[in-house]
């Protein structure tokens, strides 16, 4: 990480314990519920960040998956965004208070963003505990090309119960306070009884629900463990070899879907 990541992060780390423990203590888990809060903390151990894209997609002049093999990482949502209004388009300013906020909202924040690169803006993925190519259906509105990450990069990210764009200051916390996000209720169910029964929760007036994560520091392809694709792709040859790069000098695993 940058040290202007390494202090988001840093600021996200002082409050995330207590954030948890309060969260917890609030749960009031009776003995069976502390079982499945102990299993889903388990199975989480074992899930990876997913990010989906359109791999086909244009970027500016050249497409998406040439854009990732030149350039060596995935573009944040900032910097491949289309902002037909510039620094006045409305979406781009929601992304940036949406950023604030999940980093403390705070004056020091303030002047972080004021000297961050758009490069240094986080990559958002969702904590994938079903482990399918297709689980999280609502990712397939960002393309259908699936990355996997490797586990580490859980360590430098932060993870909100739900969409960013819907949670509160002081429900984001690190890995290691994941229990914040476990026992967060969505109606009247917590996180955890949804992961120990491998089911994702139905969309509610508020949205469609999965445990988000704020990847800071980047996600380049040496941080790629597996590519899920569409079957058809092996039939349009000069595409087709670009994802075998991907395989054959990044190490990147291919499976079709």
């Amino acid at each position: 990480m940058t040290p202007n990541q390494q202090q988001l992060f840093e600021g996200v780390r002082k409050e995330s314990r207590y954030r948890a423990r309060l969260v917890l203590q609030v749960a009031k888990l009776k003995k069976d519920q502390k079982r499945k809060f102990r299993l889903a903390k388990q199975k989480l151990e074992q899930a990876s960040i997913v990010l989906n894209l359109d791999l086909r997609e244009q970027y500016h002049d050249e497409k998406v998956i040439d854009s990732l093999l030149s350039i060596g990482r995935v573009l944040n949502l900032i910097e491949i965004g289309n902002f037909p209004g510039g620094i006045h388009d409305q979406r781009f300013r929601t992304r940036l208070l949406i950023e604030f906020k999940l980093y403390g909202a705070t004056c020091d924040v303030q002047l972080i963003f004021g000297r961050m690169h758009d490069s240094e803006r986080p990559n958002y993925g969702v904590l994938d505990y079903l482990s399918k190519a297709t689980s999280v259906t609502t990712l397939g509105y960002y393309g259908h090309y699936r990355l996997v990450l490797k586990n580490e990069l859980k360590n430098r990210s932060t993870f909100t119960p739900l969409d960013s764009f819907l949670s509160e200051l002081d429900q984001v916390y690190v890995w290691e306070d994941i229990e914040g996000v476990l026992t967060t209720k969505l109606g009247n169910k917590f996180w955890f009884e949804h992961i120990v029964a491998g089911t994702e929760p139905l969309s509610t007036a508020e949205g469609i629900h999965y445990i988000e994560a704020q990847i800071l520091g980047g996600v380049h392809l040496s941080y790629i463990a597996r590519l899920y694709y569409p079957a058809a792709d092996q039939l349009d040859h000069d595409f087709f070899a670009k994802l075998k790069r991907l395989e054959l000098e990044h190490g990147i695993e291919l499976v079709h879907h």
